[in-house]
């Protein structure tokens, strides 16, 4: 399974890469990997390529919802739902559940396919 990166347009759009300069600097630097810049910028391209993200709820220590002001946002790699082509003029419209319904990814049309 090859996931694409589109790692040229990520590098062309303006701030990209000085936005990813932190995560950069802590893989490489901070944790030590044996990888080079290139290889980190093209996973966190297939990453950002190819995820979806949800803001997760506050929750508790138990992990039940709380009433923290503390979001998290999460990124998800469906690997089924990645492989789906993406659209400008998209027919359908993805929704991704709770953390108690263990984030099911669901996936609707909108018009006719």
């Amino acid at each position: 399974l090859v996931l694409d990166s589109q790692l040229e347009d990520w590098k062309n759009k303006v701030g990209w890469l000085e936005g990813e300069q932190p995560n950069l600097d802590m893989i490489i630097n901070k944790l030590g990997l044996p990888a080079t810049e290139e290889e980190v910028l093209r996973i966190i391209a297939v990453s950002a390529t190819n995820s979806f993200s949800k803001d997760l709820e506050p929750a508790d220590d138990s992990g039940r919802s709380c009433s923290s002001s503390r979001w998290t946002k999460a990124r998800v790699i469906y690997l089924l739902s990645s492989m789906m082509s993406h659209s400008c003029c998209p027919n359908a419209e993805q929704t991704i559940g709770s953390q108690e319904t263990g984030l099911e990814f669901t996936l609707r049309a909108v018009r006719s396919i």
